[in-house]
C-alpha cells in the first residue's frame, strides 16, 4: 500500500472508530432516558433488570470498545516500549464485535426481518475484510518486492507536463 492510501486508510479507520463511540454513546444514553437501563449498566456486565445476559454481553463490548479507543489515542505512547501491547488490546476488536451482534439482536426486542438481514449483510461484509485481509498476509515475498522501474519512458518526457524539459543520461 503506497503511503498515501494508508494516511487516507488510518484516517477513515480512525474517524470509523469516533463515529462508533459516538453512536455507542447515544445509544447508551438513549436507553437511560427511556428507562430501558440504568447508568450503572452502562458500566457493570450483568446486572440490567431484562435479559441480563445479553445486556451484560454489550456492556462488556462497550467496556472494550472504549478500551480499544483509548488504547487508539495513545499509540504513540506504546509504539516506542510496549508495540506487542498496543497490538494485543488492539486485536480485542475482535472479541468485542461478536459481542456486540449477540448483543443487538437478543438484548432488546424481536428484531424485524430487515434487522436480521442488516446484521447478516454486516456479518458477510467482515467475513470479506477478514478474508482479504488474510490473504493479503500469506503473499510471499516475491509478490511484495516493488516492480522496478524501467529507465526508459515509452513517449518522450517533454511531452508529459506541458514546459517541462527533461534531460535524458
Amino acid at each position: 500500500m503506497r503511503p498515501g492510501c494508508r494516511v487516507v486508510a488510518q484516517a477513515v479507520h480512525r474517524g470509523m472508530a469516533l463515529a462508533a463511540l459516538t453512536a455507542l454513546a447515544v445509544h447508551i444514553v438513549l436507553e437511560i432516558l427511556a428507562h430501558n437501563s440504568h447508568a450503572i449498566d452502562a458500566v457493570v456486565p450483568f446486572l440490567a433488570q431484562h435479559r441480563p445476559l445479553y445486556i451484560g454481553l454489550g456492556t462488556i463490548a462497550s467496556d472494550l470498545f472504549v478500551l480499544i479507543v483509548i488504547s487508539g489515542f495513545l499509540r504513540g505512547r506504546f509504539a516506542g516500549r510496549w508495540p506487542w501491547a498496543w497490538r494485543c488490546i488492539h486485536a480485542i476488536a475482535y472479541l468485542a464485535w461478536p459481542l456486540c451482534i449477540v448483543h443487538g439482536l437478543l438484548g432488546g426486542r424481536a428484531a424485524k426481518p430487515y434487522v436480521n438481514w442488516s446484521y447478516g449483510a454486516c456479518l458477510a461484509g467482515v467475513a470479506l475484510a477478514l478474508t482479504v485481509r488474510h490473504v493479503a498476509t500469506l503473499r510471499s515475498n516475491d509478490e511484495k518486492v516493488p516492480h522496478p522501474v524501467s529507465d526508459r519512458l515509452s513517449v518522450p518526457a517533454e511531452g508529459l507536463v506541458p514546459g517541462a524539459r527533461v534531460a535524458m543520461a
